[in-house]
């Protein structure tokens, strides 16, 4: 089985006078590079990092099954 190396950065802002917020984050696996980003309205700041770290982990999650010491997580 081929090693995969994951390499996950994410950021997450908001401006409170406003209430408008964005995310993104960018995952790296091996040579690869993906960018995913959003935006919400009424949101906080710990919301918007919050949701970058659910959002990468999700499409990671989604593409494959990761085994560690014999067990599967997905």
């Amino acid at each position: 089985m081929e090693e995969k190396v994951i390499i996950i950065y994410t950021d997450g802002s908001c401006n409170p006078k406003i209430g408008i917020g964005a995310w993104a984050t960018i995952i790296f696996i091996n040579e690869g590079k993906i960018t995913l980003e959003g935006s919400a309205k009424d949101t906080t700041h710990q919301r918007m990092e919050l949701i970058a770290v659910i959002e990468a982990f999700s499409h990671v999650l989604k593409k494959r099954s990761f085994f560690f010491s014999g067990y599967c997580l997905y």
